[in-house]
Parts: C-alpha cells; structure tokens; sequence
C-alpha cells in the first residue's frame, strides 16, 4: 500500500483504504493487531484483506455513511467519479465526473435513501448530487481543497470551504435577498365628478381632433376612405 485516503468503519471494526492498484481495500482491526511482514518472526500472521472492490479509479476520499436513513455506506471520491459501497464491498452507485474533482463532502438528504454530496471542483465550482442526480451548481472565487457542512448556533448548514491559499469561507447555496422594499400604494380617494369632468374633456377633444383631419368630405363619406397605389409601367434600372 502506498499512503493514501483510509477511513475506520466502526460497524464492521475495520479499516477501508484505495490502494494504487484502484481497488479499494478494507482489513479487520483484529487482522491487523496480529499481522506481521516479517517471515523472520514466528509470531503474527500477514494482513489478509477482508474484501477488496476494483473501483478502475484512484481514490482521492473515503467517507463513511451512517446515517439512519440510508444503509451504512462509504462514498468515495476519484479522480474521474463518484462512488458508493456498502460496507461490505459491493457497489450502490456511481457517477461519472466531467470535471476534475478537488475536494468532497458527504451528508444527510432530506429525502429517505438518499445521499447529498458536496463535491469541489479544480474549475472553482461547487455541486451539489443527490445520489447521482445534480441538484445544484455554483461558481466559487478560488479552487477548495476542503470542504464541510457546520451548524453554528442558530445558523445551521454552512458551507465551510478552505481554499488553497489558505482562506476559510462559510457560504451558503442559493440567491441574496432582495433590499428593495416596495413603495407603498397610493391610497387617495378617488373623486368621481372629477374623473367625469375629465373623462367628457377627453371625448370633446377627440371628436375635434377627427373634424380638422376631414375638412373637405362630406360628413357621410368620412368612413368610406379608399387608398389606390399607381405603378409606373416602366422602372429605373438597379444600380
């Protein structure tokens, strides 16, 4: 084994780590108190893997699900995907990743049987997968190399983020709220006579403005207006 990402799953009291062949191992804590590599010693035995998952990719995380609405689980983060096993090595799901992850988180879903994962990308963007579906996707300042999930006092799932240059940022997902405050109403009472008034002004200078339009017709021929268009026979050439 090469040093690498190693989780403990308690339930099963063992150890579970990717190796540099892509696989991903799990031992048994008992294994590994008694296990030796020296072929000198008469005492202790070699490690013995409990089960091992050729994952074809190299992991870059390992986390461990135990949450009470989702079978016990580890997700792990490769190179090129999202992963998830049960705890006794077979696969759950997996996503194929179309950009190149940086940093992972995994949480609790409001849905039961499902898995909410925060994963950070090298192209400053943070999304966020139900299982396997993308359910959000947002634009960061600077590349994560971590990323958590906290609850502060009355401030509950922050986004604690740190950056590469070192610079921790607690965010959340979604838009500002607006500032704009709506003016408020008019509330006058409206004055009918007056509206009447100006309502009858309107009509008159209506009625005045259609007289001064069509002076010269008679009063029965003003809607009877023709338009005819004459062509000449012969037109200019194109330039």
């Amino acid at each position: 084994l090469i040093p690498g990402p190693i989780q403990y799953v308690s339930r099963t009291d063992s150890f579970v780590t990717c190796s540099s062949a892509k696989t991903v191992d799990s031992f048994k804590y008992r294994v590994l108190a008694v296990a030796t590599d020296d072929d000198k010693k008469k005492s202790g035995k070699k490690v013995t893997m409990d089960w091992s998952f050729r994952l074809g990719d190299y992991g870059l995380e390992i986390h461990v699900i135990t949450f009470e609405t989702v079978p016990p689980s580890l997700v792990i983060l490769g190179e090129h995907g999202l992963y998830c096993l049960s705890d006794a090595g077979s696969m759950r799901f997996m996503k194929k990743l179309e950009y190149n992850p940086s940093c992972a988180i995994a949480y609790a879903s409001v849905s039961n049987g499902k898995i909410n994962t925060l994963i950070g990308s090298h192209s400053m963007q943070l999304n966020v997968y139900q299982d396997v579906q993308l359910a959000w996707a947002s634009k960061l300042d600077s590349v994560p190399v971590a990323v958590r999930v906290a609850n502060f006092e009355k401030l509950s799932g922050v986004i604690v983020s740190l950056t590469k240059e070192g610079l921790l940022n607690c965010c959340y997902l979604g838009t500002d709220p607006s500032v704009f405050v709506a003016p408020p109403v008019d509330s006058r009472e409206l004055n009918y006579e007056e509206n009447d008034k100006e309502m009858r002004e309107l009509q008159k200078s209506i009625k005045e403005s259609q007289k001064t339009l069509l002076p010269d017709l008679p009063e029965n021929e003003k809607g009877n207006l023709q338009l005819i268009a004459l062509v000449p026979p012969t037109l200019d050439p194109l330039p």
